[in-house]
């Protein structure tokens, strides 16, 4: 069986309140704990629009910390129906 390919097209992402330095931290961390969330090989749910909403997070945590939060919000939303997270809109 050939490796299956999942494509993930962020059209926008809104960062508010971070120096305009960090952004690049921020966006990698999300890359990689989205790349790792989605390795598992779990089924995935088409999903062509995901609301994610507002992602509360504890103050002080780095960009890199704020990155990896999201990415693994957006791979459990991307799961398949019941799983944890699940928020399609």
């Amino acid at each position: 069986m050939p490796p299956r390919r999942v494509e993930v097209r962020i059209e926008r992402l809104v960062l508010r309140g971070f120096a305009a330095g960090t952004q690049h931290a921020l966006v990698a961390a999300l890359e990689r704990e989205l790349a790792a969330g989605l390795a598992g090989g779990a089924a995935l749910q088409d999903a062509p629009r995901l609301r994610l909403g507002t992602l509360p997070l504890a103050a002080g945590l780095t960009p890199a910390q704020v990155g990896a939060a999201v990415g693994a919000r957006i791979a459990r939303g991307i799961a398949p129906p019941g799983g944890e997270g699940h928020d399609h809109g």
